[in-house]
């Protein structure tokens, strides 16, 4: 969507009057958190932006600095780490005081996992000091769900944007693939359906995968979920980690079986690297990534051909419930002085305001946070940006996917703890270290003159699952001291 013109400026200098409304703050405040524009205050932003989303965020900072910003003296300086992991390492680094490591910014973007960490340092705020409980109250309440932790169960991160996870997928090929062999379109709404369907392409095609899976972690702890089996039982306050045989063959059957078989392949960095080379025909991702899906794929340097896109809500198991994991890292601030965590609380509570957090959320394909902007913006401010030049199809394919799910869907979002970070890293390790560990295994069987059949059903029998929970049991309780 092409950045607003004409009346932004002006907007927001004549709505500064209502900012003790807009922006949660008054010409008290401002004199009591010692805000002055003649000697304006700066606050640095980190977080993990690249591409069109880095520069839609770039442009609301801009933004905030020509209005709110220049009226009430602050400057918001913003630095990407470009990736999600090296910002939450560098935040961490910053807030042991690691040798070498950067000051601690005033706002950083953070995942529940790696704020949790830190907070645990004592280097958070409390964002209940500068929020009051009407300003909460516009936001989607399960947008907020792993928000609060720590001993007093503080707020400790504000969502600015949220995604979810769809199933994307290349139409074009796709079509070849259903016009000769009947499959339907609606057996990708189930994980079982996706698994079948994943069989069937891969004897279709002689051997090519079907499905990649951006999230591994993400896939085990939503299928606990969707399926009864929670992996993490929270009870006054205390989590516990719980991983059953009834769990454990869901994931077997649905997700360890059919990477081991080929059925799924995760190859490149990202699956929409994977989709871009033909390697997959569909894969499971943010939501947040629409923009990243690749218009064309490359066999070769000879065979490159044009692609259309079709996206569907997240799969869900066939007697499980309709549930889908929220994600998308918020904001936390750092604790420093009175002047620069309110400085950053203004700038929050600006950001997550309905103007520009639609067009934040419609520029990146996040969703916005607050629940005017979602009920009654989002679907108009997609529809307006269906009809701009840079419209991409596929964009517009996830929202109307997400919007399905906002109403039929239940979201969720595993609540963080001493460990759940670490917990977080091991699934998706753990299970891709099996996998490949398998696979060697069923290959030496094959050479040693095993049927690929015969190697496969070897690899994946009783034996080897058993050997396989008891390796989540046991690398689970070191993790977790117990």
């Amino acid at each position: 969507m092409k950045k607003r013109e004409g009346g932004i400026l002006a907007w927001a200098a004549a709505v500064f009057l209502l900012v003790g409304m807009a922006a949660g703050c008054s010409r008290s405040e401002e004199a009591r958190y010692q805000l002055n524009p003649k000697q304006p205050v700066m606050i640095t932003v980190w977080n993990y932006y690249n591409g069109q989303t880095k520069q839609a965020f770039d442009n609301l900072v801009s933004r905030f600095n020509e209005t709110v910003g220049t009226e009430m003296g602050i400057i918001v300086d913003s630095v990407s780490y470009g990736d999600v992991n090296q910002l939450a390492e560098e935040a961490y680094n910053s807030a042991i005081g690691r040798l070498g490591a950067d000051a601690m910014p005033n706002l950083f973007a953070a995942y529940p996992e790696n704020a949790y960490r830190i907070d645990v340092l004592g280097k958070l705020v409390d964002l209940n000091q500068y929020f009051s409980e009407d300003e909460l109250k516009v936001y989607r309440a399960d947008f907020l769900q792993d928000c609060s932790f720590g001993g007093n169960y503080g707020l400790k991160i504000l969502p600015v944007v949220r995604s979810t996870e769809n199933l994307f997928l290349n139409k074009t090929d796709w079509d070849r693939f259903a016009g000769d062999t009947g499959v339907r379109l609606d057996r990708l709404s189930t994980w079982e359906g996706v698994a079948e369907t994943a069989k069937a392409y891969y004897e279709w095609s002689g051997g090519k995968a079907f499905l990649g899976i951006d999230s591994l972690a993400n896939y085990i702890i939503v299928a606990s979920v969707q399926t009864g089996n929670d992996i993490y039982k929270l009870q006054d306050g205390q989590v516990t980690f719980s991983f059953d045989q009834d769990l454990a063959r869901i994931l077997w059957d649905e997700l360890y079986v059919p990477y081991v078989k080929g059925y799924y392949a995760n190859l490149g960095k990202f699956r929409s690297d994977d989709e871009k080379t033909g390697d997959i025909l569909a894969y499971v991702g943010s939501s947040a990534g629409a923009v990243y899906f690749p218009k064309e794929v490359t066999l070769n340097q000879n065979e490159i051909y044009r692609i259309e896109s079709s996206v569907l809500p997240y799969p869900c198991f066939r007697d499980g419930d309709l549930c889908a994991m929220v994600q998308g890292a918020g904001f936390s601030i750092a604790q420093s002085d009175s002047t620069h965590e309110y400085a950053s609380a203004v700038f929050l509570k600006w950001l997550t305001q309905e103007e520009q957090n639609l067009d934040f959320a419609v520029n990146s394909g996040y969703l916005p946070v607050e629940n005017s902007s979602l009920n009654q913006g989002y679907a108009k401010a997609m529809a307006a940006y269906s009809g701009t030049p840079e419209y991409n199809p596929t964009i517009g394919g996830s929202a109307e996917a997400t919007l399905k799910m906002l109403s039929e869907y239940r979201f969720y979002s595993n609540p963080p703890f001493e460990g759940s970070y670490e917990m977080r890293q091991f699934y998706g390790e753990y299970m891709e270290a099996s996998v490949d560990n398998a696979r060697l295994e069923a290959e030496d069987k094959m050479k040693a003159g095993m049927t690929k059949e015969e190697a496969q059903a070897q690899v994946t029998d009783e034996a080897h699952f058993q050997e396989w929970y008891e390796g989540w049991q046991d690398n689970a309780a070191k993790l977790l001291g117990s």
